[in-house]
């Protein structure tokens, strides 16, 4: 059987599930949920949902994942980074280690204090530590902790989601998907000389991670050295993109503040336009 007869063959029997699901609910329902954003969501949860999200993938932009080809031995570690949180109108407890082990001493971080927040194996318990303060660190519960907006915290991207959504323009920019204003700026130029570039240095590896190529200069000039992370974002910025959006200046720009650390983050002494350029192509101009 032909692959492409074989995908005909997939995608008609997902819409024939999808069809006797849609039966079984009856119309009145379905547009209810249509009206409804918790039943959407409970929906999107449900077997019609990755039904769906299935066959969307299938109809993708050809690309989606990335062109980049990471050599198999220089398969790197997954790494996670941190977020740049603050305490909100209230003294926030730490815990010296993490209270899901047993007794921790408590520490006290005042309102308004601006901390580096890691992920931990629990999704509601973050490691926490103060740049300013290098003796306070410790652990402490996301729901006590905001972002500039919203709640702080991370979310993992579906699998299926795509990382281009077509082929990389400025418009992927919008929603202010790049927080760091020199980075946007040498994207912008990397989009209008070679819009295909960005396929080059990230691909999906289709596991709930993402591997990144990067660029340091070497005794032979520039080398390439990959970075493999988790493919999710922060919740602040998930909350305001559309329904579909491509993911990857998001998941480039978290890449970047691992790459470059703690003053990218903070936008203290950042890194110049020629520096990023090098990064992201090995080139220090056009």
């Amino acid at each position: 059987m032909s692959e492409s007869l074989e995908m005909r063959l997939i995608d008609a029997s997902l819409l024939d599930a999808l069809e006797q699901q849609a039966i079984q609910v009856g119309s009145e329902a379905l547009k209810a949920a249509a009206r409804n954003r918790h039943l959407r969501a409970l929906v999107a949860g449900s077997e019609l949902g990755q039904l769906r999200r299935r066959l969307e993938h299938q109809q993708t932009y050809s690309a989606a994942r990335g062109r980049l080809n990471c050599p198999s031995a220089k398969q790197p570690a997954l790494q996670t980074g941190p977020l740049q949180v603050f305490v909100p109108g209230r003294v926030l407890t730490l815990y010296t280690q993490s209270p899901l082990a047993g007794c921790a001493e408590l520490l006290k971080i005042e309102a308004g204090t601006t901390c580096l927040a890691t992920a931990t194996e629990h999704p509601s318990l973050l490691a926490i530590s103060v740049p300013d303060h290098p003796a306070l660190k410790g652990f402490a519960f996301a729901r006590y902790l905001k972002q500039r907006f919203g709640l702080a915290g991370m979310i993992a991207l579906e699998a299926e989601s795509p990382l281009f959504t077509q082929l990389p323009c400025p418009d992927d920019l919008a929603d202010e998907r790049i927080s760091h204003p020199v980075l946007k700026q040498v994207l912008l130029q990397l989009l209008k000389e070679s819009p295909a570039s960005p396929e080059e240095w990230l691909r999906d590896r289709g596991d709930g991670s993402v591997i990144f190529r990067l660029f340091k200069t070497r005794f032979a000039g520039p080398e390439a050295h990959y970075l493999r992370l988790p493919k999710q974002i922060s919740w602040q910025k998930f909350r305001r993109q559309p329904a579909r959006f491509p993911a990857w200046p998001l998941l480039l720009e978290s890449a970047l503040q691992i790459e470059l650390g703690l003053g990218f983050i903070l936008q203290k002494n950042p890194p110049t336009p020629e520096q990023l350029r090098y990064l992201l192509t090995g080139q220090a101009s056009g």
